[in-house]
């Protein structure tokens, strides 16, 4: 007899029965007869109706069959574990148990989308084809003149949702919102599988419209499973949801408030109000108007209206849904002003999920300033008579032109349901950012282009005149600054010229412009490095040859793994995020910098192979870029990331963590250091002063001074918070890109350890990787000056831990924030490093 769990696991890997409410699944589960077959018994014959469909569970089948009458029988397909075969017109049969494979709505087998509740109808995807969906923006759905970027958020992790079985619940999602979306038009959801494991599995969804990708996202999803519990932020004291206006309420008092201006409520009263399909409560309702300048902190309750269906996805897509709401608003609170002209768009989001969720009871989203970091919190709270959402949303930062906010969920216990991140972009002229597609290469320095920019000149070149001439040496190499080119010849002698290639720029000029690089100068074209043209790789300091990539193809880089460089039986994480960065930093202009990315860890790097890295151009803009960057070894993606980049831009500038209070660095020992003082300190067990001595100490590319030495041994339960300085070991060449990879490389550094702190005890053995991680960076950077990592673990649960950091220079400024998230399991032995894959 099978288990009914193992039953409804199988029945959620079938691609067929993926899109169904996982309610079908159980139903299925229920009626589904297992048969077995001994080999060369046939299972149906040509001709014959069958008894129903068949989903191979076990072994493998063979369709077999024959096109001509004088052929004799031959294998046409293979079928092996999680294919299906039967009767086709059985799956839109309405007899007996067929129709369960028939739903009108993808959240539940009972209700219509006409009968669920409005933000379930907006949630509802229509199955296109396996991996293929599409969604609609229906008319009485939010709209701010396009394309909500929660409904994007939402829809898409459906889509995804509907792609892994119903026991693997997601539990982190990173986006990019690339163009504006058309409310007239549907869009398509294309998921594309990327991972596939018995406990993980990894999904990238692009929204397409016309024909052009306006959103990307990546989600990874979990079985649940047991394993560490801690939480540190607990709940704010806020209002009941009762005793506080409803929206509709909220717009009538203000249209009688005489404290408002007159403006401003002709203003409430003449535009549209369209009811939200989530019921939202102010905890702190003001007489404040768009025009006050208050702090970048709000909290309202929340709750989807109506009865939702019971999926767990559901409820996890409402939220997502939910989570876009009013975020930038809140980075503009401290810089509102009369007259103040804004327009803003959102960049990127990302959000964890900690434990289950129910969306249409009561939750609390918060955002405060918590131990040295802002945080947005979010809480679930339960209570059988009322079901509404709490928020409170805080934006630690705001800096050339992009605000940031960040977040967590708690349930009405206190515990942690979801983490949230995201940076969005202001412009104070009300300009639009649009990201057209575009091309660049700039594998050499940027020390490189300022040379060859100071020796290039520009040539003009009227309509039909001659550039060059075959067989003329020209006088170097010439780029098209404007205008358009045409390379002309013959194959016989007898032919007239005929066009063989068209170079363009952007548009059709009668004037051609040429900026000509002499043939004395194109030595400038060559470079040992890909970070300095003065300096060869071996002169390099340790941490630039680490991140240092061969150039192979345009958009292709290779790197390795050098000999004495931090590992750990396997490609250290940092050194993944910091190549990956460095591949993408150079397929973008120099001028545009990184301000987010986003990584999956999918399988563990072999330390013996080189890394190819090919990156894809998502989009080109004149202000923004985006690259997905796939790490690839044996021909298997083992890493992928995706990262934005941004042209410097002037933009409303605000701080609210300060750096907090530790020793300065030259007051610290270096590890080297501590590792004697270790050694040589009895309070320390025996035990771990031998396993001290004893382990291979390979010298750090990094110099880094922990703010609290009492950070000794495994065995000393110990807050699940750290803070240390680092910098590079020798001088750094001067390339902004450089030091955010850098920092990138530096930020997976003992951050997953801060999570098993409030855990260690003596003989306790566990095995621990990196999922996925999250940096933001706010500020210029430099890498080879004292820099503070702060750090901190809010919560652990179901086997993973999350940690959340933010990185200070000397003068207290903000410069980047990390989140990440790993795996952490208890094990019963000592865990082996021989391992092939991380899901």
């Amino acid at each position: 007899m099978l288990n009914s769990e193992a039953v409804i696991e199988f029945l959620g890997c079938v691609p067929l029965l993926q899109r169904l409410p996982s309610s079908s699944l159980r139903r299925i589960a229920q009626v589904v007869i297992v048969k077995h077959y001994d080999p060369q018994e046939y299972v149906v014959r040509e001709g014959e109706a069958g008894n129903g469909i068949y989903f191979i569970w076990e072994g493998e089948a063979e369709v077999s069959g024959y096109i001509h009458a004088d052929e004799h029988n031959r294998p046409e397909f293979q079928l092996k574990r999680y294919d299906y075969f039967g009767n086709a017109d059985l799956l839109t049969a309405s007899n007996e148990q067929c129709n369960l494979l028939q739903s009108k709505s993808i959240w539940s087998a009972e209700q219509t989308v006409e009968t669920c509740p409005l933000v379930e109808s907006i949630l509802h995807l229509e199955p296109i084809e396996v991996n293929i969906f599409k969604g609609i923006t229906l008319p009485e759905a939010p709209q701010f003149g396009k394309v909500f970027g929660g409904q994007f958020i939402g829809q898409a992790l459906a889509a995804a949702s509907k792609t892994v079985d119903s026991l693997k619940i997601v539990h982190s999602l990173h986006a990019y919102f690339l163009l504006i979306g058309d409310l007239e038009i549907p869009i398509i959801y294309h998921v594309h599988r990327v991972r596939d494991g018995n406990s993980f599995a990894t999904r990238r969804i692009d929204a397409i419209q016309k024909g052009k990708v306006v959103f990307t996202m990546i989600a990874s999803f979990q079985k649940e499973e047991l394993g560490f519990d801690h939480q540190l932020p607990s709940m704010p004291a806020v209002p009941d949801p009762e005793l506080l206006l409803s929206m509709e309420d909220l717009r009538e008092r203000r249209l009688t408030d005489p404290r408002l201006p007159r403006t401003y409520r002709n203003k409430v009263a003449t535009t549209k109000f369209n009811p939200w399909p989530i019921e939202i409560r102010f905890c702190e309702p003001s007489n404040s108007t768009n025009y006050d300048k208050r702090p970048a902190s709000l909290r309202y309750w929340f709750r989807a209206k109506g009865k939702l269906s019971d999926d767990e996805a559901l409820h996890r897509c409402v939220v997502a849904y939910t989570s876009d709401l009013i975020f930038l608003n809140v980075s503009l609170n401290p810089h509102r002003a009369k007259g103040l002209k804004t327009t803003s768009i959102s960049l990127d989001h990302s959000i964890w999920f900690h434990r289950p969720i129910k969306a249409d009871e009561w939750l609390l989203f918060v955002v405060s300033f918590i131990n040295s970091s802002s945080l947005l919190l979010l809480y679930l709270l339960f209570d059988m008579k009322h079901h509404f959402i709490v928020l409170q949303i805080l934006s630690p930062t705001a800096y050339n032109g992009r605000g940031f906010v960040s977040g967590q969920m708690f349930n009405r216990k206190g515990e942690p349901s979801v983490n949230g991140g995201k940076r969005e972009v202001e412009d104070r002229n009300g300009r639009r950012v649009l990201l057209p597609a575009g091309e660049a290469n700039t594998r050499l320095p940027s020390s490189s282009l300022r040379k060859i920019a100071q020796v290039v000149t520009a040539r003009h070149y009227d309509p039909q005149e001659y550039v060059v001439r075959e067989g003329e040496a020209g006088n170097g190499i010439y780029f098209i600054w404007e205008g358009e080119a045409e390379v002309s010849g013959y194959f016989h002698t007898d032919e007239l010229n005929c066009s063989e290639f068209q170079l363009s720029v952007m548009t059709i000029l009668a004037m051609l412009t040429c900026l000509l690089l002499p043939h004395e100068h194109c030595s400038l074209l060559n470079s040992k490095s890909i970070w300095n043209s003065e300096q060869t790789l071996e002169t390099f300091s340790l941490v630039q040859r680490i991140l240092h990539l061969d150039s192979i193809e345009v958009n292709i880089f290779r790197g390795i793994t050098l000999p004495d460089t931090p590992h750990y039986g396997k490609v250290f994480g940092g050194q993944f995020i910091g190549q990956a960065l460095a591949a993408a930093s150079k397929t973008v202009d120099s001028l545009k910098a990184a301000h987010s990315l986003h990584a999956h860890f999918l399988l563990v790097g072999d330390l013996k192979i080189p890394i190819t890295y090919n990156v894809h151009r998502v989009c080109d803009g004149n202000s923004f870029a985006t690259r997905k960057i796939d790490a690839i070894q044996k021909g298997i993606v083992v890493f992928t990331m995706t990262a934005s980049f941004q042209k410097e831009d002037l933009g409303f500038d605000h701080q609210l963590p300060s750096m907090p209070a530790v020793p300065d660095p030259e007051l610290l020992i270096s590890m080297e250091d501590l590792r004697e003082t270790c050694l040589a300190n009895p309070l320390v067990p025996r035990t771990y002063r031998d396993k001290v001595a004893t382990a291979k100490s390979i010298p750090w590319p990094i110099e880094i001074r922990l703010c609290d030495p009492n950070h000794l041994t495994n065995y000393d339960k110990r807050p699940a918070s750290l803070k240390y300085w680092f910098k590079s070991k020798g001088k750094l060449c001067d390339d902004e890109a450089l030091h955010r990879c850098v920092a990138a490389y530096v930020s997976d550094h003992i951050t997953l350890n801060v999570s098993l702190n409030p855990h260690r005890r003596k003989g306790l053995n566990t095995s621990s990787a990196s999922l996925s991680h999250s940096m933001w960076f706010h500020r210029s950077i430099r890498a080879d000056e004292w820099l503070l990592f702060s750090i901190w673990s809010p919560t652990a649960y179901n086997a993973r831990g999350l940690v959340s950091g933010q990185m200070f220079n000397r003068k207290g400024e903000l410069v980047a924030s990390i989140t990440q998230e790993g795996l952490i399991r208890k094990a019963a032995t000592p865990p082996s490093t021989h391992v092939s894959s991380k899901l």
